[in-house]
């Protein structure tokens, strides 16, 4: 974890955990798509570490990850941090149930900025749906990852 402590955390389907170091008020007790293997669990891409990644297999469908917003979204902001392999390319933003758009991440590994469409804003809950992968591979893989 950041700042030198290490934790160990169990996930099965869904999971909590707060985060005091973060600028965003995420609460996990979220969700996602299986996870591509048991070393790549959803809290991976929450951990402040870029060296590890929630991966979702896109093989039996698109892999997602939801986020409850407990007190909505505020600016819009999704933070994307991608590792050297197995890039997400497309993603589709659904907030409290509803699609309010697609977007593309670059080809490069890193942290991408998106400012997400206005309908975003006060929402409880945002799903976001990997269509793709950069590499056309059946597996994404996300570092780190933050809504403001």
């Amino acid at each position: 974890m950041k700042g030198g402590n290490k934790m160990d955390f169990v996930q099965d389907g869904s999971f909590s955990m707060t985060a005091r170091e973060r600028e965003d008020w995420i609460a996990m007790n979220g969700a996602s798509s299986p996870a591509a293997d048991d070393q790549h669990a959803l809290w991976l891409c929450f951990d402040g570490d870029t060296t590890t990644a929630w991966k979702g297999s896109l093989g039996s469908g698109d892999a997602f990850v939801e986020l409850p917003v407990p007190f909505g979204v505020e600016e819009g902001i999704l933070t994307v941090q991608t590792l050297d392999s197995e890039q997400p390319a497309q993603c589709t933003v659904f907030a409290d149930g509803k699609k309010i758009e697609d977007f593309t991440l670059e080809p490069k590994a890193g942290r991408q900025m998106v400012r997400l469409n206005d309908s975003v804003k006060g929402a409880k809950r945002v799903r976001l749906v990997f269509d793709t992968a950069q590499d056309h591979g059946t597996v994404v893989s996300i570092a780190e990852l933050a809504l403001k």
